[in-house]
């Protein structure tokens, strides 16, 4: 019988992993984590901006879908609100993503803004699709798998909220304005099992934006 094919990095240990990385000079730039690498950007947003965000989104939250069967579903996986943004209503946030992951702004998702109430939260989970399964293929079918994540965090949180890497034992706390860059999958497709992550339960209100980036032209939304 033929192998099978390989659809996430672990499932082939003998070939390194090729990430899409970013731009090693962006201003406030650290790194997290080298293996897979992992990054932020202090002062992503200016204060403004995140205000702003968060301003535009507000009448138009709605219950968070989770990518899955048939269209984006409602879970009990994840428990926050969303709302979706039109990219023309925002260029100079997909100016900054595309001048740190050095990806197109048309490579995008529609960015969306996320609010956690007290005790919301998104159990662990992948960004990519598991391309293995026939929704996996349908959702990659509009500009391939999602290659990179933007996590930007609008807003403080003293309390709660963090962005969890179980594998990693990795934990990063919200400070308004800063950017979470990860990479879901290899800049082939394949999903990485390292980058799976959780948002722990909010304490004090959490506003984040998020901004994924598929490997080629992608139109419309997930859901």
């Amino acid at each position: 019988a033929p192998a099978p094919i390989p659809l996430t990095v672990q499932d082939r240990p003998m070939t390194p992993p090729v990430y899409n990385g970013v731009n090693p000079s962006y201003p406030g730039l650290r790194v997290l984590n080298t293996s897979p690498p992992m990054f932020c950007v202090d002062n992503f947003l200016t204060p403004f901006e995140c205000d702003f965000l968060v301003q535009v989104a507000q009448d138009s939250f709605g219950p968070a879908p989770v990518v899955g069967k048939g269209v984006g579903e409602i879970s009990p996986s994840r428990t926050s609100s969303t709302c979706y943004l039109a990219r023309e209503d925002l260029p100079d946030l997909l100016r900054k993503v595309s001048l740190l992951t050095g990806k197109p702004m048309d490579h995008c998702e529609l960015p969306q803004v996320g609010r956690y109430f007290a005790s919301q939260q998104y159990l662990q989970h992948f960004d990519a699709f598991d391309l293995g399964t026939e929704d996996g293929l349908r959702f990659a079918a509009n500009g391939g798998q999602r290659t990179v994540t933007v996590l930007i965090y609008l807003n403080d949180c003293e309390r709660g909220g963090g962005t969890r890497f179980p594998a990693l034992n990795l934990e990063v706390q919200p400070r308004r304005g800063m950017a979470l860059v990860f990479f879901p999958a290899t800049v082939d497709g394949m999903l990485d099992k390292m980058a799976l992550h959780a948002a722990l339960p909010a304490i004090d209100t959490k506003y984040v934006s998020q901004c994924w980036i598929r490997q080629s032209t992608y139109s419309g939304q997930p859901s």
